[in-house]
């Protein structure tokens, strides 16, 4: 029951950086719980920062919002994702041999392909944040966040870890069937909610990305690290909004 009451908790001290004080001995199972939440903390950042852009929407442009939601997403995660992003790139798609791919991945700098998909994400969210009419932005990045986190959950339980221990491991360890289950339904039930039938797309498509991403690694590197799954997350939340564009008109 514990472990359960800290799991809401858990998931946000790990994919926010909201100042949030955790009690001393968490139960392991919390961890493994976190996971199950994920769709939710990706609600409450995408109705968070849709409340921003709306308050902002009669002063600012379309295009000038786009770019504060898109900060203020990257302020409140601590660019988890982008980093992610970025490191992924560079292990995934530079030529070097497989050992060497992890330790480019530790590295603090970025290499060529890390900036290259850095521009390009950002440039494709805000490109598509900004064609999304106002009235529909909250919705658009409750879901889309919502969906991300949950293709994050799904890999995080379904494809292996490419090293002995991590920051994922007390996350993995303890992770049953049960947990990605309830991860879906949460999700499913938030994008019907939000928009229906239509909802089911951004699944189908998030995950899909999500998968595509997980399996390259697994072929490159053995299976996923940290940075696999932010960047998994950052590249379904990119395609959700594309698929919001299409939606919008």
């Amino acid at each position: 029951m514990r472990s359960a009451f800290l799991a809401p908790g858990v998931a946000l001290q790990l994919l926010t950086v909201v100042p949030l004080r955790l009690p001393a001995g968490v139960p392991s199972r919390a961890f493994a719980h976190a996971v199950a939440v994920f769709p939710v903390v990706g609600l409450v950042l995408g109705l968070a920062v849709g409340a921003v852009d709306a308050a902002t929407e009669r002063w600012l442009p379309a295009s000038v919002a786009a770019g504060l939601d898109l900060a203020l997403l990257a302020a409140v995660t601590g660019g988890l994702h982008l980093d992610g992003l970025a490191d992924t790139a560079d292990g995934l798609l530079g030529n070097m041999p497989r050992e060497r791919r992890l330790d480019a991945m530790r590295e603090p700098g970025i290499g060529a392909f890390g900036v290259i998909a850095l521009v390009l994400v950002l440039i494709v969210e805000y490109a598509a944040l900004a064609a999304i009419p106002p009235a529909l932005r909250i919705a658009m990045l409750a879901a889309a966040l919502a969906v991300s986190r949950w293709s994050m959950a799904l890999i995080l339980w379904r494809f292996p870890y490419a090293r002995p221990s991590g920051v994922a491991t007390p996350f993995r360890d303890g992770l049953r069937p049960a947990h990605a289950a309830v991860a879906t339904i949460v999700t499913a039930v938030i994008a019907g909610a939000l928009f229906g039938f239509t909802g089911v797309v951004f699944a189908a498509v998030g995950m899909a990305l999500a998968a595509a991403v997980a399996w390259l690694a697994v072929r490159r590197l053995g299976g996923c690290t940290g940075d696999v799954y932010g960047a998994a997350g950052e590249l379904t939340f990119a395609a959700c909004l594309v698929v919001g564009t299409a939606i919008a008109r």
